[in-house]
């Protein structure tokens, strides 16, 4: 985590986000979510603390406007404001710094900002789960405009108006395949950008 901040420290205000995941819930709701050897299970107090810290004060985040998408981990079929739920992460997350994390404290976290942190069904990927844990299969193409991750493919792949871009895991230990999605302003489209097997880029225009 220390490469984000210090990209953070060093790019423009607003050029490198970092998003909260599933991954990073582990952090803020230990005794619900919780993977063992994962990055985000093996902090100390004090790290957990400083995490906390760098949520409260909005170093990261659930989402953000692009110029016509809406970028989360995992995406909402319902419409929803980027400020509105980074505020909501924001007062949870001060929230534990102040009552510390017990187990009554993460369990009136997961229900007041469920919009961000329900699991739902089979295993935190059904419809009903929330910003981090929804699965892309449950995204329904008449949604806002979103721009997502969390669900492992292995090329960028558009449903309607929703967008996923996680390839990294899905290509991992293979020749190429890792890419970005690059949105034009204006609207004037959406750009995929991904490593072929034998080391030349592959691009692809209006995804």
């Amino acid at each position: 985590m220390e490469l984000v901040w210090r990209l953070q420290r060093e790019a423009p205000p607003g050029r490198v986000r970092y998003h909260l995941g599933n991954h990073e819930l582990a952090i803020l709701l230990p005794t619900f979510v919780h993977w063992p050897r994962a990055y985000s299970t093996t902090l100390d107090t004090d790290e957990q603390r400083a995490f906390l810290t760098r949520v409260a004060e909005g170093d990261v985040t659930v989402a953000y406007e692009g110029y016509e998408y809406t970028y989360s981990h995992a995406g909402r079929n319902k419409a929803f404001e980027a400020a509105d739920v980074n505020a909501q992460i924001q007062a949870a997350a001060s929230e534990l710094l102040t009552e510390g994390l017990t187990q009554p404290t993460q369990k009136r976290i997961a229900s007041n900002y469920a919009t961000i942190c329900q699991l739902g069904r089979n295993g935190g990927r059904g419809a009903d789960a929330g910003l981090c844990w929804m699965d892309f299969a449950h995204l329904e193409p008449s949604a806002p405009p979103q721009i997502v991750g969390h669900s492992k493919k292995l090329k960028p792949v558009r449903k309607g108006n929703v967008v996923c871009g996680n390839v990294i895991r899905a290509n991992n230990a293979t020749p190429g395949g890792e890419g970005v999605l690059i949105e034009e302003p204006g609207g004037d489209g959406l750009t995929a950008i991904r490593r072929s097997p034998d080391g030349g880029v592959l691009v692809t225009h209006d995804i």
